[in-house]
């Protein structure tokens, strides 16, 4: 975890009074005097035998403290020459007594909530009193105020301590004291260009106290929303000096989903890239990883294409680092980063952009050298170290293991690399079954960004994954046949299916509110509708998939982030070849995994999800409609879709490749033209660029090549791996397209062995 640990305590030197013109005249007021006998009485007492109290008695000692420096900072507010040297022994006594309690590890119980939340909840609380809120809005400090700028930084101080322990159940804390953290962003805000150094000043205290809130990452959104990233971010352009705690803080943030959007705002991956070039001399290796993993956290799939380099440079580090904590029995590494933290950017990286996964298991530079076997198996080994921590009320293992079955189920994905996992990984996989089926270990509630399913949601797709790639064609087809035979006996209406992220819910509820006055043409499935328990979800999900005659899938950014919605489109395009309709929602354009599987396909964009255009949605009726007379077989046409061109049902790629204006069947492919060939990439979601490569004219011409790829893939893969960076400046052949691109061809080849062989 990302925090200062530093003990700002030592940096406070101990007051001195001014010298008084009359040291007779000093009157004492009795407040301040009691005041003064409690400490003496609390410091006698911390000289005890404090080593034999239990928790009761920690908890009276810690709320005394508080409530004695609490009445005093009150009583501050008016120093005159008769206070003023009794007050400067108060707050000295009340420094001292705070540093014994520190280096005492018998008095601090971190694990104390009740204690944490008392002196976190009381130091906000003093810094809203009246003559404190006052000075912090100061702009120019006066010269000779010594005792409440000496308060403030004890207060900070002691503050940021106990803000390393919060926990999600203290968030209420901040409910009634925004405007203390919005106080205190301006004050560093009107000094930070002007101060020549930070250390021992009240500014210094301030962003130590926003490093240690922002290791807490449910604080996250709360910092945003005192636009704490937007200050940050600047204070780093400002002034490169002090930028060791800006760094930290703006990686902190950047572990939340709400603290990447509000960082992207504000251009802060230029403004990093500006400091580390312009100070890379600055720059040692835990700055550099710093930097690394929020740039990785930041980019977006182009910027990581664009990068490629630099986000090259950062895989191999993020894959080293991983390697050298799992050695630890911390499972951290040498700079005090647990693993959790390399794991977690891998994760999100895996999902927005699948070039990384492919170069962390297969390319990345290490010591010792890695490679797809050796990779895969220190994820399963990290797997069953941290297999116990549904069974333990830890945190931060029940997060890592759930961030590493997530990491397996990106693997699961790319049947090249799930043969690898089926393989050599049996005990491993035990282990996931396991997951997958026990919904009775309590998981404790922290947040998880979007990239990051549930542990049970992982496992379910790690299995549905594995059980797919066993079945073989027969089997697949068997399953599409019957389902031909129940809609041809019955001739029941087709039926559309509805694939969406649970965060456009609403968007999705109108739509579905719409489309359900036309369930006269079609059926609608969605998931609420027909999933009844968490245990049969990826079952009844399958089943609405293998049933549906077309997918809309309702793609946003969340869509794209979520391993569960990338599951159900994989399956129904991938797998099942299903046709789709895309519907864009807001300015969403399709990248990554999405990308190269939906060019060329009509969709429809509803730019505002609020309120649903009427045009869009006949324009989303008719396109669902012309899609389905695809899939429709001739006996049907007089029902639903009337005088439309129908084709048999049983996974159209089997028999048939819709085109604009024919249809082609595909055991007459030494027929077809180049309009065919373009149209077949696109149905099996292979990218244009890979068509644009290849450039057949005749499907005789493909037919014969198909022949010599099936014969010789590697040797295939190598020259068009080649001829793909030549041809487009340096992008790279994700290896699992031209595996798609290959069992397409093969499949096309079978269902055309006569003609290849005659020819």
């Amino acid at each position: 975890m990302n925090h200062n640990q530093a003990n700002f305590l030592y940096s406070l030197k101990p007051l001195t009074s001014i010298q008084l013109p009359d040291t007779s005249q000093i009157i004492t007021t009795c407040e301040i005097k009691e005041i003064y006998d409690k400490i003496i009485q609390l410091q006698t007492k911390i000289t005890d035998n404090v080593f034999q109290w239990d928790t009761t008695e920690r908890q009276e000692f810690w709320l005394s403290i508080m409530d004695i420096w609490i009445e005093l900072t009150k009583q501050s507010a008016n120093i005159t020459y008769n206070n003023l040297y009794l007050l400067t022994d108060c707050f000295n006594r009340i420094s001292a007594l705070w540093q014994q309690c520190v280096e005492s590890k018998s008095i601090i119980d971190i694990n104390d909530n009740h204690t944490i939340e008392k002196a976190f909840s009381s130091c906000l609380m003093m810094l809203d009193i009246s003559h404190i809120h006052n000075y912090l809005c100061k702009i120019d400090e006066i010269s000779n105020e010594t005792i409440i700028p000496f308060n403030v930084h004890l207060i900070l101080s002691v503050a940021s301590y106990f803000a390393r322990y919060l926990s999600s159940n203290h968030s209420w804390i901040f409910n009634d004291r925004m405007r203390v953290l919005i106080i205190l962003i301006n004050y560093v805000e009107q000094r930070i260009k002007l101060i020549k150094t930070l250390s021992g000043s009240i500014v210094e205290c301030i962003i130590n106290l926003f490093w240690n809130l922002s290791d807490r990452i449910f604080l996250v959104p709360i910092l945003v929303q005192i636009n704490l990233p937007k200050n940050i971010v600047n204070w780093l352009s400002y002034s490169y000096e002090h930028c060791v705690s800006f760094i930290s803080i703006i990686h902190n943030l950047s572990r939340h989903d709400e603290g990447v959007d509000a960082l992207n705002k504000w251009n802060t991956i230029e403004i990093i890239k500006n400091y580390q070039n312009e100070k890379s001399f600055m720059i040692n290796m835990e700055r550099l990883l710093l930097i690394s993993m929020i740039l990785a956290q930041l980019s977006s799939p182009e910027q990581l294409k664009c990068d490629k380099r630099i986000m090259n440079g950062v895989l191999n580090e993020l894959l080293q680092r991983t390697m050298n904590a799992a050695k630890n029995e911390s499972f951290s590494d040498d700079t005090g980063f647990h693993i959790s933290e390399f794991l977690a950017v891998m994760v999100k990286l895996f999902v927005v952009e699948e070039r990384t996964l492919d170069y962390i298991l297969c390319h990345a530079e290490t010591e010792p050298s890695s490679d797809l076997s050796s990779v895969i198996q220190l994820f399963t080994s990290l797997l069953m170290s941290f297999n116990d921590a549904l069974n333990k009320q830890n945190q931060l293992e029940q997060l890592t293991l759930i961030i590493i079955v997530n990491i397996l189920w990106s693997i699961s994905f790319q049947t090249q690399y799930l043969q690898e996992l089926i393989i050599n990984n049996k005990e491993a996989l035990l282990i996931i079954e396991s997951l997958a089926e026990n919904n009775n270990k309590e998981v404790i509630n922290q947040y998880k960004p979007r990239s990051i399913e549930s542990i049970h949601v992982a496992g379910r797709g790690i299995i549905h994954n594995i059980q797919k790639y066993s079945e073989s064609h027969t089997v697949l087809n068997h399953i599409q046949n019957e389902i031909t035979n129940k809609q041809s006996i019955k001739s029941v209406k087709p039926s559309v299916m509805i694939s969406y992220s649970h965060d456009n819910k609403i968007f999705c509820d109108k739509l579905v509110d719409f489309l359900s006055t036309k369930q006269n043409v079609f059926d609608m499935w969605i998931d609420h509708m027909n999933c009844h328990t968490a245990s049969d979800l990826w079952e009844s999900i399958a089943i609405g998939i293998e049933q549906a005659n077309v997918i809309v899938c309702l793609i946003s950014n969340y869509y794209f982030e979520s391993k569960s919605c990338r599951q159900e489109f994989v399956y129904a395009t991938d797998t099942l070849h299903k046709l789709i309709v895309p519907v864009l929602l807001e300015k969403f354009k399709p990248k990554g995994w999405l990308g190269i599987r939906i060019p060329g396909i009509k969709y429809v964009r509803f730019q505002n999800i609020e309120e649903l255009d009427q045009l869009k949605l006949m324009d989303l009726l008719d396109t669902i409609q012309a899609t389905l007379s695809l899939t429709m077989s001739p006996i049907d046409n007089s029902s639903t879709l009337q005088q439309k061109e129908y084709y048999e049902p049983t996974a159209s790629y089997l028999h048939t490749v819709p085109t604009s204006n024919h249809r082609l069947r595909i055991n007459q492919w030494l027929l077809a033209s180049k309009d065919d060939i373009d149209a077949w990439f696109s149905h099996h979601h292979i990218s244009t660029q890979l068509c644009d490569l290849y450039d057949f004219q005749t499907g005789q011409e493909m037919l014969h090549y198909g022949k010599q790829l099936i014969q010789n893939y590697d040797k295939h893969l190598d020259i068009y791996s080649k001829a793909f960076v030549k041809k487009y400046n340096g992008d790279e052949l994700l290896p699992h397209e031209f595996q798609r691109f290959t069992e397409a061809i093969k499949e096309l080849l079978e269902n055309n062995m006569t003609s290849v062989v005659s020819s």
